[in-house]
């Protein structure tokens, strides 16, 4: 059931490759490991970016070159509610904290309950203010 709901997608690596392996075969990932990385694709693509779906991504990239203040993370974590609650696979999302972790860099951690499950899952989403 959870594949129906999260879906299959081919598996994109943490360097943004995709996964092949020895034999050739490209891996897929489904599941809630595909909602998290789903989570990661939406918020990396800039909003209207794909032209066959113009409503899909996120505007963080508006605050790419912006100082890694409290104000800026509070906005990102904002814009990352609001892009989130359009998912369907999202039933609810529980908190959303933010982390500085370097100089022009943070963590969002984002807690929610997929749809369909009672428990609630964790995502770290690293943001990057530098381009």
């Amino acid at each position: 059931m959870s594949d129906t709901i999260y879906g299959t997608d081919l598996w994109v690596t943490s360097d943004g490759d995709l996964l092949v392996f020895p034999s050739g075969d490209l891996g897929t990932i489904e599941g809630l490991d595909n909602l998290g990385q789903a989570i990661t694709n939406l918020l990396n693509t800039p909003y209207g970016w794909l032209f066959e779906s113009e409503n899909y991504g996120s505007v963080l990239e508006k605050y790419w070159g912006k100082p890694n203040t409290p104000q800026t993370r509070l906005a990102c974590a904002k814009e990352i509610q609001e892009t989130l609650s359009q998912d369907p696979r999202i039933s609810k999302i529980i908190k959303i904290t933010t982390r500085k972790v370097a100089q022009d860099r943070f963590d969002i951690e984002v807690i929610l309950v997929p749809a369909g499950q009672t428990q609630a899952e964790n995502y770290v989403y690293p943001l990057q203010l530098s381009t």
